[in-house]
């Protein structure tokens, strides 16, 4: 297991984690050791895990814009038993004083749980004993506890303060089936970290969260994080935030909307068609069972980076309160259970009753989805429920094959693609036999550009590969390798396993498809959870870069070397293959490409 302890990129939501050995600064004390680990790579960090040779107190160094949320995960190994580790993080500040919010500073812990032995690796079962998979992001670490003889999990369901009581998920490690367990409540997690217990030679991971605000002052803060444990002080580890002057902006998508030299709107793909839509925001949808639909779950939503729920049509009355009491810009509306089949498709009549509720929102913006009935061609009655909708000013949403584009391309506002297959390439010279476009085994650019000429956005419904712990593969997935491809956004049809949640062996078939984990009234986020939010501020950044590289050259017209400069981030992006691209070198180019631009235009674009 690679660890690079005295110099480390650690990835970050929107940021680059640098690890750098200080030493001024002590080590903790035994019987503790600790150290930097990657949170959003493909490694493990099990109570097993040892603890480098060079392992060290490093600082934790955070670069990141403004307005982004970022984190940092870090290990403490201890060689004897504790009762009760605290980790206090101090404030932030600036040498000339200058403090930075730290309300939003979260801290988790890491907790690894039994789950079907293809843990970690696959969506679907494997034979095999169950094995621990670091996953759930708990604030107490007593809500899940493991029983290591039966390699089973207990469930904390009773309240904080009353006495504990558990609900025990039965393994089925012959690669059968345990019975439903879905009916009980997790209880809710606590507010903030609270103290946990080490075991003698036990690894703990704990996960930071640190939200900065857009208008926060740029400049190098310094704190700590004071480790306690059984009333005493074990040192700590030294944590720098480094706030860059660029304020992040949503992300917009790789392909619309983007100015040629001479400011005229051209589209950027493979083809010359000219764009006709606005610019498209890089929209984020997820989608939750309708009696977890609230105001706090929205709000939950927008902190991971998904800012748009599915809205049933039964809801369309509480969208301004759902949304914090703002209307949003845009609706996506699908009725309950829509998004997982193909189901029977809507009437031209309630096609265009849904549109025009939706409308009367006052949402100008209106998605609403309409089943279609399977893989066969677009009915003529489908063909008429687009067109209602298209008739109304709304959006027909819809699942786009091969057959729906060419039989009613010019009625969908709205297509997506099913799924996101492992392997792809934007730049592919051997094209698979078949139509490249209703090809199941590739993606490529192509598939969205022919949407894009007929100024039409184009989205990815995420099918799979929920059940996957690993958060790398889903930041890959939902970031770089979703933008690159030209998709204006994605939709994660299914946030929680619908039948039981909380347990990994309730399908013959598949593991638990659960990116948060229910509570009695919120929900347990996850280290997958985690990747989500990451893949999307990479697009963030990719987006932001791409724009600022279009402003350069067009300030170039009248400067080569605002010229030259501009070129070269647009080919470093356009040469970016988001299969092997590593992630964290890849933020901190666009880190390093935006400030280099920004200084270009403030020394040579002056009149």
């Amino acid at each position: 297991m690679k660890r690079v302890p005295f110099l480390g990129a650690l990835s970050a939501v929107g940021v680059l984690v640098v690890c750098v050995a200080d030493a001024a600064t002590p080590p903790l004390t035994k019987p503790l050791v600790g150290w930097q680990v990657w949170p959003a790579s493909g490694e493990r960090v099990l109570p097993t895990t040892p603890a480098p040779a060079e392992a060290t107190n490093a600082t934790i160094d955070l670069v990141t814009a403004r307005g982004v949320p970022g984190t940092a995960s870090f290990a403490i190994r201890s060689t004897a038993a504790l009762k009760s580790l605290t980790i206090v993080p101090g404030p932030l500040a600036t040498a000339d004083g200058t403090v930075l919010p730290t309300g939003s500073l979260d801290l988790r812990v890491v907790k690894c749980w039994y789950q079907d032995a293809n843990g970690w690796f696959a969506a679907t079962r494997a034979p095999g004993i169950a094995v621990l998979v670091p996953e759930l992001l708990l604030h107490d670490d007593t809500l899940v506890l493991t029983d290591p003889a039966t390699r089973e999990n207990l469930i904390r369901t009773s309240p904080s303060g009353a006495a504990p009581e558990y609900r025990r998920i039965k393994a089925a490690s012959g690669g059968g089936i345990t019975d439903a367990q879905a009916e009980f409540a997790a209880a809710d997690d606590a507010a903030s970290l609270q103290p946990i217990a080490i075991a003698a030679r036990e690894t703990r991971q704990f996960y930071l969260s640190l939200d900065v605000p857009a208008a926060a002052t740029p400049g190098l803060y310094h704190g700590t994080l004071a480790v306690n444990a059984d009333d005493k002080a074990l040192g700590h580890f030294v944590f720098t935030v480094r706030v860059l002057e660029h304020q992040l902006p949503a992300a917009c998508s790789r392909y619309s909307g983007r100015s040629s030299l001479d400011g005229t709107e051209v589209f950027r793909g493979g083809s010359p068609a000219v764009l006709k839509t606005t610019p498209e925001r890089f929209m984020t949808v997820g989608n939750l069972p309708p009696d977890r639909l609230t105001p706090e779950a929205v709000a939950f939503l927008a902190a991971a980076g998904i800012d748009y729920p599915v809205i049933p049509p039964s809801r369309l009355a509480d969208v301004k309160a759902l949304c914090g009491g703002k209307m949003p810009d845009a609706l996506w509306i699908a009725e309950t259970g829509a998004l997982d089949s193909a189901g029977k498709p809507a009437t031209p009549t309630d096609a265009e009753a849904l549109a025009r509720a939706a409308l009367a929102t006052g949402v100008k913006d209106a998605r609403v989805f309409l089943p279609s009935s399977g893989p066969a061609a677009v009915s003529e009655e489908e063909i008429k429920a687009l067109k209602a909708v298209d008739d109304t000013g709304a959006r027909a949403w819809v699942f786009a094959d091969d057959d729906t584009y060419q039989a009613a391309a010019a009625y969908v506002g709205a297509p997506m693609r099913r799924g996101l297959p492992p392997q792809f390439s934007a730049r592919r010279e051997n094209v698979p036999a078949g139509d490249p476009y209703g090809n199941v085994e590739y993606s490529d650019t192509r598939q969205a550009e022919r949407w894009h000429a007929i100024g039409v956005p184009y989205y990815l419904c995420v099918t799979m590969p929920a059940g996957i712990e690993d958060p790398s593969l889903w930041r890959r997935h939902l970031g770089v390798e979703c933008y690159a491809l030209g998709y204006e956004g994605f939709i994660l049809p299914n946030l929680i396993e619908k039948t039981d949640p909380w347990n990994d062996w309730a399908s013959a078939g598949h593991r638990s498809r659960t990116l948060l984990y229910p509570t009695r009234t919120g929900f347990i986020p996850t280290l997958a959870w985690a990747g989500v939010r990451e893949g999307v501020t990479d697009a963030r950044y990719l987006s932001s870069l791409r724009r600022l590289a279009d402003s350069v050259r067009v300030a170039g017209r009248t400067n080569p070397l605002l010229d030259i400069e501009g070129r070269k981030a647009s080919m470093w992006l356009e040469w970016l293959d988001p299969r092997i691209a590593v992630l964290d070198t890849m933020r901190l180019d666009a880190m390093a490409w935006i400030c280099r631009l920004e200084a270009f235009l403030a020394q040579y674009s002056k009149p």
